[in-house]
């Protein structure tokens, strides 16, 4: 028996379930990312497969990146968060997220990829990537502004800070909030959205971001905002230069701008330092 980061696949007549098992929190990292491309290619090419539903294991659905893994190559190795993200939107087959617990970082950028997102009453959703001195890297800066427009998705992503599957459902994160059996209202879904022709998918990327207001002024009282508030902090401004980029780039060129902004954090003293601090209190917890 491997306690190897993985995925397990069950069927449930024409719908493939796919879990993502890396206890404690199934991070997102190399081996577990690997697994789920590997998986979800499979299914999504299987004829007999109509719709897929991704689920966690455990006590949540994904807790995000392995941030033991981060300035290692692992970190970098294909397939990256947004390799996976992209496969989902350009499937042509439906895939839920079933979300219980939490879906924080990458776990919440996952299902952002997803077609459609279901939540217990209990579910938190987050980026809180800023709190590491970093942004999310998984398309996390251009999905939630088309989800939830710009000036909401600003102050999730500067903040970090979770919301409730409530607040999540009042906003369009998610979808519906299941009070019952969450996996069977999941396949039930799945089943619902497979019998509808793919062109009636609904895919993030291709939404248009919400902002009424004059752009420049908006976001030039943001930046002198943030500078005052997290000041010698780089990662609240570049996440707002992101976000920015989600009214002004293509969808992919914005995409290749946060990988590169992620990746100049990540080999930040700022972030190292976060980081540090983040390690040392888990220790003394």
């Amino acid at each position: 028996m491997t306690n190897a980061p993985t995925t397990i696949c069950r069927y449930h007549g024409d719908v493939a379930e796919i879990q993502l098992v890396n206890p404690p929190v199934n991070g997102l990292g190399y081996e577990l990312r690997h697994s789920l491309y590997e998986q979800l290619n499979r299914v999504l090419g299987d004829a007999g497969v109509g719709a897929v539903v991704l689920t966690g294991a455990g006590h949540m659905f994904c807790g995000g990146a392995d941030i033991r893994q981060f300035n290692t190559a692992k970190a970098t190795m294909q397939p990256m968060l947004r390799d996976i993200n992209r496969l989902i939107e350009s499937s042509g087959k439906p895939v839920i997220a079933a979300i219980h617990g939490n879906a924080l970082g990458g776990g919440l950028e996952l299902a952002m990829s997803c077609h459609y997102r279901m939540a217990t009453t209990q579910t938190r959703l987050a980026l809180p990537e800023v709190k590491l001195g970093i942004l999310p890297g998984g398309g996390g800066t251009q999905r939630l502004p088309r989800l939830v427009g710009l000036e909401m998705a600003l102050g999730l992503i500067v903040s970090g800070e979770a919301m409730d599957a409530t607040q999540a459902h009042a906003c369009g994160l998610i979808d519906e909030i299941v009070s019952g059996d969450l996996l069977e209202a999941a396949l039930m879904q799945a089943r619902l959205a497979a019998q509808q022709a793919p062109s009636s998918l609904r895919v993030t990327s291709a939404l248009r971001v919400r902002f009424d207001g004059d752009m420049d002024s908006y976001f030039e009282a943001q930046r002198s905002r943030l500078a005052q508030e997290a000041p010698g902090l780089p990662a609240p401004l570049e996440c707002l230069s992101c976000l920015k980029a989600s009214l002004t780039l293509p969808f992919e060129q914005a995409l290749t701008l946060e990988r590169t902004k992620v990746q100049a954090l990540l080999d930040s003293p700022e972030s190292k330092e976060l980081r540090r601090q983040f390690f040392a209190r888990r220790e003394a917890s």
